[in-house]
């Protein structure tokens, strides 16, 4: 006699006492998978390219000049080594880092120094975010050149930007668009809670104009909120910046000019 198999299924037979005994293993479909970079993949972009929802792409110490995109993926895209030895580096090149495609908490950025973004009249040059709610955790943005929101841009979405340092980005030769946020830009259009918490914000330049060299929160239609327009040091617990929609939370952060 014989059995038909599924290519997903191992069929193993057994004759006991003359009955057959049906043994069925089944092979899981869309695994999680831990995808290597450069070990299974040589680029970043790559192995998130090759990646299923709840894969972790891991990355080996190493600068990566691209720019990246996590096209909608709910993964884990972390180093194995800390932003000290591991770098995406945008190679003043437009945006280093986007999610434009709904993401939400589930995709995950965490363990980079990102660098070397460049937005001639735009707004987030380090990482963007439009529409989308992800998690950015223990990155370092750094050296990135943009008219507004320099370091990282939130347009719409939710997201979580917790324990990262944004620091030394400005905007050169980039020009200015009046909405500042030397470190951050908060911009309007969702309902709910942004939540930024426990980063460093310090020696971000705005030397073409533009208010909140730690951060700016602005909503459609309003004018600019701002906190650290000039040379001072703001530590905060808990506090919040009410707009009529939109409801940046702040903890634990300090921020300087």
């Amino acid at each position: 006699m014989s059995w038909p198999l599924a290519a997903s299924v191992k069929c193993v037979c057994l004759a006991v006492s003359g009955a057959f005994l049906l043994s069925l293993s089944a092979t899981p479909v869309n695994a999680q998978n831990t995808i290597l970079v450069p070990g299974n993949y040589p680029t970043i972009q790559a192995a998130i390219n090759a990646s299923n929802n709840g894969d972790s792409v891991l990355v080996g110490p190493g600068t990566y000049v691209e720019n990246i995109n996590f096209n909608g993926k709910a993964i884990i895209v972390n180093s194995s080594g800390g932003p000290a030895v591991t770098i995406i580096d945008g190679n003043h090149n437009g945006t280093v880092v986007r999610f434009n495609h709904s993401e939400t908490a589930a995709s995950v950025l965490s363990g980079f120094t990102i660098r070397n973004g460049y937005l001639d009249g735009g707004s987030g040059a380090g990482i963007a975010i439009t529409s989308a709610s992800p998690t950015i955790t223990s990155n370092v943005v750094t050296s990135n050149h943009a008219a507004a929101g320099l370091g990282i841009f939130v347009n719409g979405g939710l997201p979580l930007i917790q324990n990262n340092t944004i620091t030394n980005n400005d905007q050169m030769n980039a020009g200015d668009t009046g909405s500042g946020g030397g470190g951050i830009l908060v911009y309007g259009g969702s309902s709910g809670v942004v939540q930024i918490i426990g980063n460093t914000i310090t020696n971000n330049n705005m030397q073409s104009g533009g208010q909140g060299r730690g951060i700016s929160v602005a909503e459609e239609g309003r004018s600019c909120r701002a906190i650290s327009s000039g040379a001072i040091l703001f530590t905060t617990t808990e506090a919040e910046l009410p707009l009529t929609t939109y409801l940046p939370r702040l903890r634990s952060c300090k921020i300087s000019s």
